[in-house]
């Protein structure tokens, strides 16, 4: 099966063409419970982490070191961040580092994660909260208004916006389809121009 289908000019022209739930599916829900299981199983051991887990904290993970060393509390956003995966990589990683951990998630995962009793909090709209540090990574290719969602993120006026696993290049922003979780779903490819243009208008500028 190919990962990649067909090339549209913009999202709202490929979401004619999705099928399924995508991360709305019973598929992709139940492999976020179970995630979150096996997550829970290692940190009770105290055992590390799988590696499918934590690759894509790694940079996050540096970078909390790096910017927050003397800082006493750490308000964290991670958007888009499933089942958790980041935090039991940070409370493994950061044991002298209090911080708080509030993962913003579509509705339907959202309800579902709220029914474990972990230290995270999960919501499904942008609060107005302040965070120290907001983590973006694998979600701006997935919203169709992604401009307006960024500009959501700045209002929070958090210092440092970290994107990672960013589909973007020195190309003429398209969308297509992505055959996932037995599903086609809408994804961006961007011009790197004009997502940085959109983060400098905020007064953002790239580290």
């Amino acid at each position: 099966m190919k990962i990649w289908e067909r090339k549209f000019k913009d999202f709202k022209s490929a979401e004619r063409h999705k099928k399924g739930k995508g991360f709305s599916s019973v598929k992709w829900l139940k492999s976020q419970k179970n995630d979150l299981e096996s997550c829970q199983k290692s940190f009770k051991k105290n055992t590390k982490l799988p590696s499918k887990y934590t690759m894509r904290y790694n940079q996050f993970l540096y970078l909390i070191k790096k910017l927050f060393l003397n800082k006493s509390k750490i308000e964290i956003l991670d958007f888009g961040g499933g089942f958790g995966a980041g935090y039991f990589y940070l409370i493994i990683n950061l044991k002298k580092k209090n911080f708080s951990y509030t993962i913003l998630e579509i509705p339907s995962l959202v309800k579902n994660l709220k029914k474990n009793k972990i230290p995270i909090k999960y919501i499904s709209k942008i609060s107005k909260k302040k965070y120290d540090i907001i983590n973006c990574c694998s979600v701006m290719q997935y919203i169709d208004c992604w401009k307006t969602t960024i500009d959501k993120i700045c209002k929070l006026n958090c210092k440092y916006i970290f994107f990672s696993d960013m589909f973007v290049g020195n190309i003429k922003t398209f969308c297509t389809l992505q055959n996932y979780y037995e599903s086609k779903i809408p994804h961006w490819f961007l011009d790197f121009t004009e997502f940085n243009n959109k983060l400098n208008e905020k007064n953002y500028k790239l580290i």
